[in-house]
């Protein structure tokens, strides 16, 4: 580092050292694990992934492509095409790093079960170069679809398509680059009246295109998502660490679950990962882990909350740095039996004694109080945008505490929510830096710090 009259010279545009408030401190004091630095309004975290990233044990290659279980799959060059149809005695049992080859998967493929995994190692999931997308068995099955005459023509039917929960076209993406989901309805006739529309009536699904063209044949344009019962996609259960990266998870009742009843040693590191098209739960659910590392990743466009973390059992400390949760808990985005405006859906949210850290994050477009933190939580919330609330007016907020809680924050804007913060039993320490975008700005008491 440079020095200049015995000083280490840091210019101006650079990150510096964030000096976290002691409040804040007492009640989870990160340091010896992570450090927090800040350039304007601009926050990041410097934490080493790489224990995480390669737990001693077997390591396996997937290709979907490539791949052949004849093969060992114990190097790049011989992969096999799945766990579940691996020859000899791999299996999430006894492999603890499996390197994925991008492309399309269903998750037992993967993980060689169909339902929740019961970690006995740590493991790691990677996909080095590209992205390697999960979902729920035969979700990306490629279809054969007949036209549905009556009345006009533009619905098409696949038959014999069980347990969908949504379904979205590829060739149909919003801003981000994500598929926009087709808005279920409750008969054929309604789906043959609305374009990006789909109707299913226990065994065939229907479905009407945004541009009322015929889904192809044996092509992956138009993906229907399942999530039957208490499906997840990725259910983990266990008391040890799970690394993922440059993972997509699609669909399930909820793209990914890490609960534990005694998660002391229970961990995750996540990078680079997204967490769409959760069918009946939150993008990402963590309950009673020790301790949580989300770092550039997505919760979007799932029914309930984006990011939600809970600590029944096990109190945890849990990290959130540069993700992003929009367009989660939205009738307007699943149709007629999504939900209805009242459930108090969350981009962030963090209950029962689990200390949150935001860094840099974005929450948008969702069902409730964006960034909602509940019950004797402490929250370091930095650099952070809200927008917009879209749950009924009295309760549209950016950012909200109530029972017990404390938000330590620090250059946070809110966006256009009915109000900007609203403290309801619970304690706002603003730092400074404070940008209100809200039509009604704070409702509650907000301590300068």
């Amino acid at each position: 580092m440079l020095t200049i009259l015995g000083r280490a010279y840091q210019p101006a545009n650079s990150f510096k050292a964030f000096a976290a408030p002691a409040a804040f401190l007492s009640a989870w004091d990160y340091r010896s694990l992570f450090t927090i630095q800040e350039k304007g309004r601009k926050y990041q975290s410097t934490f080493n992934t790489a224990p995480y990233a390669a737990p001693a044990g077997t390591t396996v290659y997937l290709n979907p492509f490539t791949g052949n279980n004849s093969n060992s799959g114990l190097t790049e060059a011989l992969p096999k095409a799945s766990l579940s149809g691996a020859s000899g005695a791999l299996s999430v049992a006894n492999v603890s790093v499996i390197i994925c080859a991008p492309g399309y998967y269903a998750i037992g493929d993967v993980m060689n079960v169909t339902n929740r995994v019961v970690l006995t190692r740590d493991l790691a999931i990677i996909c080095p170069t590209g992205r390697a997308y999960f979902t729920i068995s035969n979700g990306f099955s490629t279809y054969s679809w007949a036209v549905e005459s009556a009345p006009n023509g533009n619905v098409y039917r696949e038959a014999g398509y069980s347990a969908v929960q949504i379904v979205i076209d590829v060739t149909n993406l919003d801003s981000s680059g994500d598929p926009i989901p087709l808005l279920e309805r409750a008969s054929i006739a309604e789906c043959q009246a609305n374009p990006n529309s789909w109707f299913h009536d226990g065994s065939n699904l229907y479905v009407h295109t945004f541009d009322s063209r015929a889904p192809a044949n044996g092509v992956r344009d138009i993906v229907g998502l399942r999530g039957a019962g208490a499906i997840k996609n990725l259910d983990v259960e266990g008391n040890f660490k799970l690394y993922l990266k440059n993972i997509t998870l699609w669909g399930g009742n909820q793209p990914l679950l890490y609960e534990t009843t005694n998660g002391t040693a229970a961990q995750i590191v996540a990078e680079n990962c997204d967490f769409l098209y959760g069918g009946a739960g939150s993008g990402v659910s963590m309950d009673d882990l020790s301790f949580a590392y989300f770092k550039n990743c997505r919760a979007r466009y799932n029914k309930l909350d984006g990011f939600s973390f809970n600590g029944t059992v096990t109190s945890g400390n849990h990290v959130c740095d540069n993700c992003t949760s929009t367009d989660n808990g939205l009738a307007s985005v699943f149709g007629t039996t999504g939900d209805d405006y009242d459930l108090n859906c969350n981009a962030f949210t963090s209950h029962n004694n689990c200390n949150l850290v935001l860094l840099s994050c974005t929450g948008d477009r969702t069902d409730g109080p964006l960034c909602a933190i509940v019950n004797t939580v402490d929250a370091l919330v930095l650099g952070c945008t809200m927008g917009q609330s879209l749950i009924e007016t009295g309760t549209a907020v950016s950012f909200n505490v109530t029972a017990g809680t404390t938000m330590h924050m620090k250059n946070c804007q809110s966006g256009a929510s009915f109000y900007g913060r609203q403290n309801i039993s619970g304690t706002f320490i603003d730092y400074g830096g404070y940008i209100n975008g809200s039509t009604n700005g704070d409702n509650g008491t907000i301590t300068a710090g």
